[in-house]
């Protein structure tokens, strides 16, 4: 029997021996000395296939996002679309606030005639989600917008409301947030009422322009609180939202019935053509971000990633003149890792971390656009939160990996002039949710890192 095995081995000793050869030497590629990293950037010429961790190349710091487009698109309309509502005070992220403007359609249903009297005006909300740190009732107000909105224009996350609505709320109700519920605003506004009772003529009753140039719209807000807070998902396009009347006239009367026969009639909120907006807010006062936040030389060992618009992290790659004079690079694999602190440092827990990050290239003036690798492959692009361990006798920890390599070679061949990139949420417009990750500034083995491995031609 071990006449038999040897034999065995001896007629794949060539193999295997050649196997373990090509193991150490790669090995012995892959190793980096941690105190020469981001000093060279590239190593000697005759290195052909080289892993190189780029700590010191990249420059990172909090940022308060710039506003981008939140509306509706009529060439994209998406009937499943959520709309943020409420507000929350922490230490964390200080204040955050979202409210709502959207717009109502006009019916063939609805018949303006003779002798109109209205009963009753209720907007109804399908709240989708909540999370909410209270139990007490919170106190909504509607407010009935005094400008014009537009389905064909774009509108962004700061959107000013200031001197657009009516004085004075239209509707207000005090409500505890519940999920998949539906709650009831009794529109009381006699001004508001009246204006289907006398309109200026019933034809704008049947014109959408018209109609929307004479109803502007609403703008539905949650009343500040002094701590903790809610925020719901309302889920605008449901059939359950809408505005509803309750109304009679000549043409609802019934000859054989005495007195007035009223009907309810329905005026849809869709995402055809009800323009809709989330407006954001966000005071960092009392939390450490008024400090480092916009700076570069802050040099935070923590970076921060909030959805809502709030605080999200700017990197900048560094150091790539020495990568463009060193001749033809093939970038094999790049990739950025960031570790997320633990929670007893960080206060948050793995539940409450966002389940995906994205990294976009930052254009300025508040544009952005994907990397060319989350384009061409999403699910090999990664961003997904993933446990990490170096093994059974050590602490669990979380990570966001992302596989930029083709970026990266686009940034060493001059292709891609745009050295800045964002780090924000997968889902930014209704991802309440907020990490904590070390930097490159931290200069424990948790840091950030940018590992590059590449061939020099």
């Amino acid at each position: 029997m071990k006449s038999m095995l040897w034999d065995h081995l001896l007629k794949f000793r060539f193999p295997f021996f050649l196997l373990l050869a090509l193991i150490v030497l790669g090995g012995y590629a892959c190793r980096t000395d941690e105190n020469e990293l981001g000093r060279d950037l590239l190593p000697p010429g005759d290195n052909i296939f080289v892993f190189y961790d780029a700590l010191d190349d990249i420059l990172t710091y909090p940022v308060a996002r710039i506003p981008y487009s939140i509306s509706e698109n009529r060439y994209n309309p998406q009937s499943t679309r959520l709309f943020l509502l409420g507000n929350k005070r922490d230490t964390l992220s200080g204040f955050s606030k979202a409210d709502i403007v959207t717009q109502f359609n006009p019916t063939s249903g609805f018949v303006f005639g003779p002798n109109m009297r209205v009963d009753s005006v209720v907007l109804y909300l399908y709240f989708n989600e909540s999370i909410a740190d209270i139990i007490k009732p919170v106190n909504i107000k509607v407010y009935e917008l005094t400008e014009r909105i537009y389905m064909d224009s774009v509108y962004y996350t700061d959107f000013d409301i200031t001197g657009k609505i009516s004085p004075e709320p239209i509707a207000e109700k005090k409500i505890i947030p519940a999920d998949s519920t539906v709650f009831e605003f009794v529109i009381e506004s006699a001004e508001f009422i009246n204006k289907f009772i006398n309109p200026p003529n019933d034809t704008l009753f049947y014109s959408d322009s018209l109609f929307k140039d004479y109803f502007n719209g609403l703008y539905i807000t949650s009343e500040d609180l002094p701590e903790g807070g809610f925020f719901s998902k309302v889920h605008l396009s449901n059939n359950n939202t809408k505005l509803s009347i309750k109304y009679a006239n000549d043409s609802t009367a019934i000859d054989t019935l005495p007195g007035y026969n009223y009907v309810w009639r329905t005026f849809s909120i869709n995402e055809y053509s009800s323009q809709k907006i989330n407006i954001f807010k966000h005071d960092f006062s009392g939390t450490t971000f008024e400090t480092i936040l916009n700076n570069p030389d802050s040099k935070s060992p923590i970076l921060y990633v909030q959805g809502m618009n709030g605080v999200n992290t700017k990197l900048r790659m560094n150091n790539l003149e020495t990568w463009l004079d060193s001749g033809i690079i093939a970038i094999n694999h790049a990739q950025l890792i960031f570790k997320v602190l633990p929670e007893t440092l960080s206060g948050i827990s793995k539940e409450d971390l966002p389940e995906r990050l994205i990294l976009v290239s930052d254009l300025g003036d508040g544009k952005t656009e994907p990397l060319y690798d989350y384009v061409v492959d999403q699910g090999s692009y990664d961003g997904y939160l993933r446990a990490d361990t170096d093994g059974v006798f050590f602490d669990t920890t979380y990570v966001y990996k992302f596989n930029i390599s083709l970026h990266y070679q686009h940034l060493i061949d001059g292709k891609a002039e745009n050295r800045n990139l964002i780090l924000q949420p997968y889902d930014a417009r209704t991802n309440l949710k907020f990490v904590k990750l070390w930097s490159n500034y931290y200069d424990l083995e948790g840091s950030l890192r940018l590992k590059i491995i590449y061939t020099k031609l």
